[in-house]
């Protein structure tokens, strides 16, 4: 059976035989190359040195989408995953510009949410 990046494949070299530069050739790339990198993958999983630098470093590990990703999914199996809520959170707010309205927003929208008495993820 094939796999749709092969059919995307012979799909394109069809039109690039019958249509040269036409629409359906430019459509039909372009879904082979978002699919391409889609399915590579490196952008899916971390290599074994990123995984290995996971423990030494933790903020490593949050700051990798999947090793993010992963511990989530363990936090959420312990009832805690509001944790590494609050940590991204304050990463982003440590981002922005001191005295914005912007900034003065997401600091109360964080105290509301994880500070405060009775805070949904207090």
């Amino acid at each position: 059976m094939m796999d749709i990046a092969t059919s995307l494949h012979m799909l394109h070299d069809d039109s690039i035989e019958h249509h040269h530069s036409g629409p359906i050739s430019k459509t039909i790339s372009l879904i082979r190359n978002k699919l391409d990198v889609a399915l590579s993958t490196s952008s899916l999983y971390p290599s074994r040195d990123e995984v290995r630098q996971w423990r030494h470093s933790f903020e490593s590990l949050l700051n990798h989408k999947y090793g993010c990703s992963l511990f989530r999914e363990f936090l959420k199996k312990e009832f805690s995953d509001e944790n590494v809520d609050f940590w991204l959170e304050c990463e982003e707010f440590k981002k922005m510009k001191d005295g914005k309205k912007a900034t003065i927003q997401k600091a109360h929208e964080i105290f509301k949410e994880y500070v405060a008495a009775s805070a949904p993820k207090e």
